[in-house]
């Protein structure tokens, strides 16, 4: 499951990584809402790094962290909290 674990870490930061691009490009992010997408990078590598070194149940706790975070923090699909 090791591999599985590092080619979701790999593809996740991939992830991460095009929406901040793509927030860029779009004008819709600031200087600094970019340091909002360190966090889960971070944990993606770590990620990543624990997945190496056969921790897998720690890797995929690490991903789920990484899915709320980019769900609750960064908003990929635009989805607006209600008042």
């Amino acid at each position: 499951m090791t591999a599985i674990c590092e080619w979701l870490a790999l593809a996740m930061l991939a992830g991460v990584g095009l929406l901040g691009v793509q927030r860029l490009l779009a004008r819709r992010l600031s200087s600094a809402g970019l340091f909002q997408y360190i966090p889960p990078s971070m944990a993606c590598l770590i990620a990543a790094f624990v997945a190496l070194r056969g921790r897998d149940a720690l890797a995929l706790v690490l991903l789920a962290v990484v899915l709320a975070y980019v769900g609750g923090v960064l908003k990929p699909f635009g989805f607006k909290s209600q008042p």
